[in-house]
């Protein structure tokens, strides 16, 4: 997964994802919440399997610990080290995870995070809990498309931390509800009246230098027959996140989040996989929170961050080819933008991505890929190179 500035590899969740791109800091809350618990199994048990272990062998705990190559036009080129333990003290049908992770790219980008993954009641109540720290040196290019699609942008630095919570209830199998609580602190180092001359801006001191805490209701839908590489199901979530000073936080606004994925298979060697996402935002939102294109699971093809406003979405389809033992080929593409408002979205100049991408099986057993791919976007062409599935 690409697992996907929202910031994704800030910290240990999203270290733990093992392919998440980390386009910003505000990004990393964002993209945290689109998350889910099966997703630190998914880094647990991939990094496992990539050593030999298995996540439940005889209800003895596995130790693993591995280094992840990375590589996207947001943070450049880099590693991450992961380190985890899964367990099972509750004989729980998921494992527990607790793991811990650690970022750096050639732009001087630096990330540290851990993260705890639980489940109880026979998988009915999921428990998951992370924190991070960061500091991440990224570029703005200004608020809407208009602005994007100028390509001058102004190099910004991005300290911080983040704390996440998140609990949820089965009311079926494939159905959980519950809340998420998310705290974030930013610190943005950037020239004011360089951003003020370049983008016509009137930032706030609050933008600069502010905490967020939000609280929601969470919302998680799946149906796949594998959660690494699926041949058929769903995939939802939804995220309904409220930013209030009553929290503790300096900012108030609404964050409505939702992404839906589906997989058809076509053939024993074939799959076409096909997302939908959505971002909308109301209140009063730090130009480091707003939603980012080209990020987490969007499309790929475009920098992280470049285009980024109050509303967003995206529709993608994939076709997955496997054509010998231990390989496979990707056709991907999709479009989407973003615009002030929500009723903009589709008359705003929109944002096509296509490419194409190769696999190497790494984990038989799991069904875990290497991916590299090559997607042009309408700025440009960008190279990635990650573990799993893009979505």
């Amino acid at each position: 997964m690409r697992d996907t500035l929202a910031w994704q590899w800030v910290a240990a969740l999203a270290c733990l994802l093992l392919a998440v791109p980390m386009p910003g800091f505000a990004g990393a809350a964002e993209n945290i919440s689109q998350q889910t618990n099966e997703e630190l199994t998914k880094a647990g048990t991939k990094a496992g399997d990539a050593l030999g272990q298995k996540p439940e062998v005889d209800g003895k705990p596995s130790f693993v610990f591995l280094p992840i190559p990375r590589s996207d036009p947001t943070m450049g080129t880099g590693v991450t080290l992961v380190g985890a333990v899964l367990y099972n003290p509750n004989d729980s049908p998921r494992p527990w995870v607790t793991g811990v992770g650690a970022l750096a790219t050639n732009n001087g980008s630096r990330a540290l995070g851990a993260g705890q993954q639980a489940s109880f009641l026979e998988d009915k109540v999921r428990l998951l809990a992370g924190l991070g720290k960061a500091d991440l040196n990224l570029k703005f290019y200004g608020i809407g498309e208009a602005s994007a699609s100028r390509q001058i942008f102004v190099p910004i630095s991005e300290d911080g931390s983040f704390v996440l919570a998140q609990g949820l209830y089965g009311l079926t199998k494939e159905f959980f509800v519950g809340l998420r609580y998310i705290d974030l602190r930013v610190t943005t180092t950037v020239d004011p009246s360089t951003l003020n001359s370049q983008f016509g801006l009137n930032l706030q001191p609050v933008e600069l230098d502010h905490r967020t805490s939000m609280l929601g209701p969470a919302i998680e839908y799946d149906s796949r027959d594998n959660q690494f590489e699926p041949s058929h199901g769903i995939y939802a979530t939804m995220q309904l996140m409220y930013a209030t000073p009553k929290l503790g936080g300096d900012v108030s606004y609404r964050s409505l989040r939702s992404q839906y994925a589906q997989y058809w298979s076509v053939s024993p060697d074939v799959v076409f996989a096909g997302q939908v996402s959505f971002c909308a935002l109301d209140g009063d939102v730090p130009f480091t929170e707003l939603c980012l294109y080209g990020t987490g699971n969007d499309l790929r093809g475009y920098t992280g961050g470049q285009y980024r406003d109050r509303s967003m979405y995206t529709v993608q389809g994939e076709t997955r080819w496997q054509f010998a033992e231990r390989w496979g080929a990707v056709l991907f593409a999709g479009i989407g933008s973003v615009a002030n408002r929500v009723s903009d979205l589709l008359s705003v100049t929109q944002l096509p991505s296509a490419g194409v991408g190769l696999r190497w099986l790494a984990s038989k057993q799991y069904k875990v890929n290497l991916s590299l791919d090559v997607a042009v976007g309408r700025d440009g062409s960008a190279v990635y190179l990650y573990i799993g599935e893009a979505f």
